[in-house]
């Protein structure tokens, strides 16, 4: 066993092992094959619908100024969150894993839409 493991390495900023990079490939492809299957949503997927949620009840007139203070926090701490941590490549959730890097960013800029609940969703709401 090596001095850092592969969690280890990227978070010191080293390059991650051949492995690790198979193993982003392995498990990011078995999670997009499965996930109709998946009783639970995907992070990515959650947390673009909880901004798409959070956004259309900071419109809505019934709630109280403290609410709407309280949920325009939240919401900027979300995005701020995707904007470090999903979308920085260099993060420590992405280095090395450049397959679950670009399915988060796939997942982002299709806003969600890439998980069959959130089409189902979406279906349902239309009607």
């Amino acid at each position: 066993m090596s001095k850092f493991d592969d969690f280890s390495r990227a978070s010191y900023g080293l390059k991650p092992s051949p492995i690790y990079i198979v193993e982003d490939f392995l498990i990011r492809t078995s999670s997009i094959l499965l996930s109709p299957a998946d009783v639970h949503p995907q992070s990515c997927v959650r947390l673009v619908s909880q901004i798409k949620n959070m956004k259309k009840h900071l419109n809505d007139p019934s709630i109280t100024p403290e609410q709407r203070k309280e949920l325009e926090k939240s919401l900027e701490l979300t995005e701020k969150y995707i904007n470090e941590i999903y979308k920085n490549p260099k993060s420590r959730k992405n280095l090395g894993a450049p397959f679950t890097y670009a399915w988060n960013m796939i997942c982002i800029s299709l806003n969600g839409y890439i998980d069959i609940r959130e089409i189902f969703n979406v279906l349902r709401l239309e009607e």
